[in-house]
């Protein structure tokens, strides 16, 4: 079972084989996304936050009950 409090990087951890480094290459937010309306490319999870702006992710309200 997962925790509910993942970070991203976390998530991405899930999907990376062992040994590999996370890949930002050629990743780009673009000015719909960025927080001053400009495309930015991407370089790592800090570059990620800088210029992206949070989004509030739906998380249920309940507590599933795990036997």
């Amino acid at each position: 079972m997962l925790s509910d409090d993942l970070t991203y990087e976390e998530i991405l951890r899930l999907f990376v084989n062992d040994g590999q480094e996370n890949s930002f290459d050629g990743v780009i937010v673009d000015a719909k996304s960025s927080v001053d309306g400009l495309f930015h490319k991407v370089d790592s999870f800090e570059d990620f936050y800088k210029y992206t702006e949070p989004v509030k992710q739906f998380k249920p309200e309940y507590k599933p009950i795990v036997d």
